[in-house]
């Protein structure tokens, strides 16, 4: 499993960025996962394992502050000692 943190000041194109990998992966007919920015990390968690057991590709969440965003590094440390997952988490770090 691979987090992609995406970094930026504000109005700097982050949400544009995340939003053309998600366009990039369904044209390559890849499945993506979008996570609300409003989720929480209980339910970011659980998404993430039925995800990869779904066949996705990639997961998405956009506006994710750095709170969140330590305690999500956590998470997919714990997930990938459990299970081998082949999927990107690509985050677009609130500014």
């Amino acid at each position: 499993m691979k987090l992609d943190i995406i970094r930026g000041p504000r109005a700097s194109g982050k949400t544009t960025k995340l939003r053309q990998l998600t366009e990039a992966y369904k044209e390559a007919g890849k499945e993506v996962l979008d996570i609300g920015p409003h989720a929480t990390l209980a339910y970011i968690r659980r998404r993430i394992v039925l995800a990869s057991l779904q066949g996705y590709t990639a997961v998405t969440l956009d506006d994710c502050n750095a709170d969140t965003l330590k305690r999500l590094r956590r998470a997919i440390k714990e997930i990938g000692e459990r299970m081998d997952i082949d999927l990107t988490i690509h985050v677009v770090e609130a500014a």
